[in-house]
Formats: structure tokens, C-alpha cells, sequence
């Protein structure tokens, strides 16, 4: 059944894609009116819609979680005739051809955000984990191939009937794919600084979305893509293809991402990113020669971050507490807000947009490798049980197996034990034999390790013993690791 699921699902979401692409990139609502300012400018509308439905879904989002049933309907409808009053909005005389592009644009935005929520919030109701990552990269690489084929090969009036038509695919689907009322949570929930730091991650990549977007061949929405020209040739749709391959590769760092703890769960990811952020900077002069490898990894960069961007969402909500449209809601409205302002501020000022990017991979490698660490390795408070002596869980996160933790968990080891040696009154020479001994460390391995006489080790381990009031090893373990003494001994072991 899970199997089923994500198929149905990957199709609608091919469909809304597909559906986004003609609209966005082919120019077949060109074909219909005028070329002039006034049509261009009603994509201004659609990203408003989109902010419009982003915030809502943010700040209201059980409303949309009890009213999923109407607002299939009234969504994908919206979809259907909204394209075609768009379409046909600056070739007709009825209305001002201005107020109905816009106002259709407007409700495009809005109903095209919702149903795009919807689809992956019952992605994360209704199809198992291992299927999820899977379901989006299908999804993405089907539409943008399909996208590529029917934008360049298809006819005007074609493409048009296909943009009506796909609302439908996602209505259905919705209407079909039933999801639990009370999805059981597959993993415990984030709380405290991880939550805060998954959605600074979720924020961050919505931004990152809009930069690849920018610097890729693909360009913003409302720009002509050179693979749906149908003078284009096969080469752009070769390279839609080379782009497709190269975004699976990147989305095999997503593997098992879910499993890992958040500080360091989507470095390699946004590695990549940022990587081809500052490559696209300095090769400006490539991708204008129009060198065919660079525009395909570029492209297949910027598929990539659609799908990082989606698979973070479906992982947090499963993760985060509360309505799952809060985090679909927290992506969307920072990457509709920075589209926006990108496309009527930043985008005509070539030094704004390049300062812009520049800032933009700064803030990745601050969020995503120094943040965590500045934030919640060094609030540490006194590393008294087993909890703190962790590497690389955060408060809030779950907590990762001890022998996975390799160095990090020395260094905090000898903190702890330097801490129990200042409270003790142990000298120098102690602190550095009652470390040794919290390791599991024999006395012979500690003579080796020290360079001293199995004698001085003895001495030094009674006068241990005695400032802290024991007469074992095992003691000093439990004191030293705290409650969870025969966990970490056998971990250790």
C-alpha cells in the first residue's frame, strides 16, 4: 500500500511540476498577449500569492490541516481557471488586461503553494521513510525531463490544455491517497536548540533554492529556459538530461539523513550548494560562452536543492512537533519573500546581486558547520552524565551510540575528569592517573602511558581513592560517567 502511495504521489507532484514549468518557463502565455511590461509584471502577483499562503501556513496552519477536503477542491480549481484567465487575460477587451492577469497570477500563486504543501504533508502521512527521499528525486527529475520535452517539442495551444488539465492529477490524489488521522511518529520529536536549528536549516534553504535558481541555467520564473525553445535542439535537452544524472548523484548525500543528528546531518548537502554558489561566481565568464558542462552541473545543482528543500520539510514534519504545515509554511515563505525581492530589487544590479550570493554562502557555512558548535558545544554546562558527553547531538536531539562519538568523546571525558579533580583537590599528576583510570586504563598502561613506576601508579590511585571516597575502579567510573555507569562501562568495553 506504502508502495502505491508514493507513486500516486510522486505522479501528482510530477503533474504540479510539469504544470509550474509550462507556466514559468515556456512561454506559452506569451503566445496569448503582449510582450510588454504590464504582462511581465504579474509575476510580481504570483510571488505575493505565494507569500500570501506561506504566511498562512506558518502562522495558521491547523486551519489548513481540518479543511484539507474543501480546499482540494477550491485549490486545484483555482489552478485550472486561473490558467486560463492568465493565458487569455492580455487578449481580451471584457476586463483590463492588467487587473486579470494579475489577479489570476495572484490566485495561481496562492492555489499552487497550498496544493504543493499538501501533497508533501501526505507524503509524510502516508509513505514509509525509506520511500520518502526516493519519491522526491523520481518526482523532480519526471517533471523537469518532462517539462523539457513538452516546452520544446509541443505547440502553443497544447501546452496550454496540458497546464489546465494538471490540477487534476493532484485533486485526485489527494482525494484518494487516504493518510491516518494520528500518524504514529516514527522518531522522537526535536525540541529546544534542535528545533530552532532545523528551522534555521529549512529557512536557509529556502533562500538557497532562489540562488541556484538565479546563477543556473534556469534562471528566476518568468524567464524563458533554453531547453523549452523549441528551436533549441536536442543539445539543451541533452543537457537537461546530463543535469538530471548529476542531481541524483548529489541527492545520494541525502541517504539515511533522517538518522542522523541534526548538527552535522545535512553538511555534505549544503557542501555541494554553496560549492557551486562561489563556482558559478568565479565562472561567470564560462557560463556566458555558454560551456555546456558547467550550465548541466549547474542546472543539476539547482535540481538538487528542490529536492533538498522538500526532503528537509517532510523530515521535520515528522520530527518537529505540531501542524506539519507549519514547517512547509517556515521553506516557502522565505523562499517566495527572497524571490520577490530578488526579481524587483536585486536581479537588475549585478554588484547587489553578487554581494547578495557572497552573503548568501557565508550565512551556509555559518548555520550549517560553525553555528552548531558555537551554539551548543560550548553551552555545555558541567558535563556531569552521559547525556552531555555526547559529540555531536544537540539539546533537544537524540543522542547518538557512545563509540560513534571518537575523539569528541575524549576531550569531553578529560573536561569531566578535570573538573572532578578540581572539586577534589587532586594534583597535577593525579588529575592526569585518575583520567588514565576513567578510560579503563590497567596500571601497567598507565606506567607505560606516564613513564612511571607501577609504585607512584599505586600511590597515586590511593590518594585518588581517598579524596573521593571510594575503593574501586568501577567507583570512580560511576562517578566520573554519572548514573549510567554500566551503559557507558559496557560501551567502552
Amino acid at each position: 500500500m506504502t508502495l502505491r502511495n508514493s507513486l500516486l504521489l510522486g505522479l501528482a507532484l510530477v503533474a504540479i511540476g510539469l504544470w509550474f514549468n509550462l507556466v514559468g518557463y515556456s512561454g506559452v502565455f506569451s503566445s496569448y498577449g503582449s510582450l510588454d511590461s504590464a504582462f511581465a509584471n504579474t509575476r510580481l502577483s504570483f510571488y505575493i500569492g505565494r507569500i500570501v499562503i506561506a504566511a498562512a501556513l506558518l502562522f495558521a496552519p491547523g486551519y489548513f490541516d481540518k479543511n484539507v477536503f474543501p480546499l482540494t477542491i477550491v485549490m486545484t480549481l483555482l489552478m485550472s481557471f486561473g490558467t486560463l484567465g492568465l493565458a487569455l487575460s492580455f487578449n481580451q477587451t471584457l476586463i483590463a488586461p492588467t487587473v486579470l492577469g494579475s489577479g489570476a497570477s495572484l490566485l495561481l500563486g496562492i492555489s499552487y503553494m497550498w496544493v504543493d504543501a499538501a501533497l508533501y504533508v501526505r507524503i509524510s502521512r502516508s509513505v514509509e521513510r525509506r520511500l520518502v527521499i526516493p519519491t522526491i528525486i523520481g518526482a523532480q527529475i519526471a517533471e523537469q525531463l518532462l517539462g523539457a520535452l513538452f516546452g520544446s517539442w509541443a505547440f502553443g495551444s497544447t501546452q496550454l490544455i496540458i497546464c489546465c488539465l494538471a490540477p487534476v492529477i493532484p485533486l485526485a490524489v489527494l482525494l484518494g491517497v487516504k493518510a491516518p488521522r494520528s500518524p504514529k511518529r516514527q522518531t522522537p520529536p526535536l525540541e529546544g536548540e534542535a528545533r530552532s536549528h532545523f528551522l534555521m536549516l529549512i529557512a536557509i534553504t529556502g533562500v538557497a533554492v532562489l540562488a541556484m535558481g538565479a546563477m543556473s541555467s534556469v534562471g528566476t520564473w518568468g524567464a524563458n529556459r533554453p531547453d523549452y525553445d523549441p528551436e533549441s535542439g536536442g543539445s539543451s535537452f541533452l543537457l537537461n538530461g546530463i543535469a538530471c544524472v548529476f542531481a541524483v548523484v548529489c541527492s545520494l548525500s541525502l541517504r539515511h539523513s533522517s538518522e542522523k543528528p541534526i548538527s552535522y546531518r545535512f553538511q555534505i548537502p549544503f557542501l555541494l550548494i554553496s560549492c557551486s554558489l562561489i563556482i558559478s561566481l568565479c565562472a561567470n565568464t564560462l557560463l556566458e560562452s555558454d560551456a555546456f558542462l558547467v550550465n548541466a552541473l549547474m542546472t543539476g545543482v539547482e535540481y538538487f536543492s528542490h529536492i533538498l528543500f522538500w526532503a528537509m520539510i517532510v523530515q521535520a514534519m515528522d520530527q518537529l512537533e505540531g501542524p506539519p504545515y507549519r514547517p512547509a509554511g517556515m521553506g516557502m515563505l522565505t523562499y517566495s519573500v527572497f524571490s520577490l525581492l530578488w526579481i524587483s530589487a536585486i536581479e537588475s544590479r549585478s554588484d547587489l546581486a553578487l554581494f547578495v550570493l557572497i552573503s548568501l554562502v557565508c550565512a551556509i557555512v555559518f548555520v550549517v558547520s560553525v553555528h552548531p558548535r558555537l551554539l551548543y558545544e560550548r553551552s555545555a554546562p558541567s558535563l556531569v552524565d552521559s547525556d552531555e558527553l555526547n559529540e555531536y547531538a544537540v539539546q533537544g536531539d537524540r543522542l547518538i551510540p557512545t563509540e560513534a562519538n571518537s575523539i569528541g568523546l575524549s576531550l569531553m571525558l578529560a573536561r569531566r575528569c578535570a573538573l572532578i579533580a578540581h572539586e577534589h583537590n587532586l594534583t597535577k599528576r593525579e588529575a592526569e592517573v585518575l583520567n588514565l583510570l576513567a578510560q579503563g586504563r590497567t596500571k601497567t598502561a598507565i606506567c607505560q602511558l606516564l613513564t612511571i613506576s607501577e609504585g607512584t601508579v599505586r600511590t597515586h590511585t590511593a590518594h585518588i581513592f581517598h579524596k573521593l571516597d571510594i575503593n574501586s575502579q568501577q567507583e570512580l567510573i560511576a562517578i566520573v560517567y554519572g548514573s549510567d555507569v554500566e551503559d557507558w562501562s559496557r560501551e567502552l568495553s
